[in-house]
């Protein structure tokens, strides 16, 4: 919820036009309870925008304002319900659960249902998911409402749908278990908005030397996050690399592109990819081609900058913590002389710059990974 002043007004409307007038039925009536001004987002928020102004859409009567304390507003998923909360009763009881009609338009037009769960607060169920980044004029209708002004018009009020969108998050690669030459390429797939397993599984496909590779999946409850791990990735004597490929068509993105990721030769020990995480804990992920000798003394080896640091290593993995929590860009250091767990040594020093951002809670595509590079339209 975002609270607002108690003289706030809610916005003028967008270029949707006059939406008819139809017939009501009256609804029943009780005493009113004192104001409260809120605006309830949907419950996945990307942005709270405003509407430009239409000089053919209808005024606004200002009385309003106090006789709704919560209604959906700005950008909603897809799946979100539309809302409308009373300062008063304005239905019966009896109506209460029952889907009622003509009590709020939509235009454009959508499928499902107005039920109002108590005498105070409507909710608009659609039957289905709806379109992303599509755009609404919702119309309350006063006449199917009891308890206010009989010269009260009717209510109008723009909400819009969340575009959807994607970010490619590669983590590396890993060892495959019980494989001498065999890793395994993880990562995820974030959505902007809810997204259905077996469309995001359509979106990305991997192949290695022209041959395509086995991607499994693992999906999160909230249908925002979408972990894959690329199957069969194969080290030989040269250098290698696995292309990602991509298509968000299945899920309403009309973008695609692909990465080529590197797979070093076996006879190499070298860094793969460092990356800045700014979670609850903060650390420069750096990735190597094999696992890491977790008995060697790293000390001078490695370096965040001028912080002070402290080491954890697992397998082919060294997270570097700074002492103090770090905004800003800085470099990390990777000395020759490292060794893995085999005895092969880092060769040449390493100097890769990584950022730290403030990341803020609920806050998503904080420019960790890969964003859709070279993307094609189509």
């Amino acid at each position: 919820m975002v609270l607002l002043p108690p003289h706030f007004a809610f916005p003028a409307k967008a270029a949707h036009g006059r939406i008819p007038r139809r017939a009501r039925t009256a609804l029943g009536s009780h005493p009113a309870h004192r104001p409260r001004l809120l605006l309830c987002l949907g419950t996945t928020l990307a942005a709270l925008t405003l509407a430009g102004c239409d000089e053919s859409a209808p005024p606004e009567d200002p009385r309003w304002g106090s006789l709704i304390s919560e209604r959906t507003y700005g950008v909603i998923s897809k799946r979100d319900r539309i809302t409308i909360v009373f300062t008063r009763d304005v239905a019966g009881e009896y109506l209460i659960g029952r889907p009622t009609t003509g009590v709020l338009v939509l235009e454009p037009a959508v499928e499902g249902a107005a039920t109002f769960v108590s005498t105070r607060e409507l909710v608009f169920a659609p039957a289905a998911d709806l379109p992303s980044g599509q755009e609404y004029r919702a119309t309350l209708v006063r006449e199917g409402l009891l308890g206010l002004p009989d010269d009260l018009g009717d209510y109008p009020f723009d909400f819009s749908v969340m575009q959807q969108r994607l970010e490619l998050l590669v983590d590396g690669l890993d060892a495959e278990s019980g494989e001498e030459d065999g890793l395994v390429l993880t990562g995820s797939i974030v959505t902007a908005d809810f997204a259905e397993s077996e469309a995001v599984e359509g979106v990305l496909s991997a192949e290695q030397d022209g041959a395509g590779l086995e991607i499994r999946w693992q999906h999160g409850p909230d249908g925002l996050n979408h972990r894959f791990a690329v199957q069969g990735v194969t080290r030989s004597g040269r250098d290698d690399e696995v292309r990602l490929r991509w298509n968000g068509r299945g899920i309403a993105i009309y973008e695609r592109g692909s990465q080529d990721i590197p797979i070093p030769a076996q006879d190499v020990f070298r860094m793969i990819t460092v990356r800045a995480e700014s979670d609850d804990r903060q650390y420069a992920l750096v990735r190597f081609s094999d696992p890491l000798d977790p008995n060697q003394n790293l000390n001078g080896l490695v370096s965040l900058g001028e912080e002070s640091i402290t080491l954890e290593v697992q397998g082919n993995t060294l997270r570097i913590i700074p002492g103090d929590r770090v905004i800003g860009t800085v470099t990390v250091v990777l000395e020759e002389g490292l060794r893995s767990a085999d005895g092969k040594r880092f060769e040449e020093r390493s100097e890769t710059e990584v950022t730290f951002v403030d990341v803020k809670p609920g806050v998503r595509f904080a420019g960790r990974g890969v964003v859709l590079p070279r993307a094609d339209t189509g």
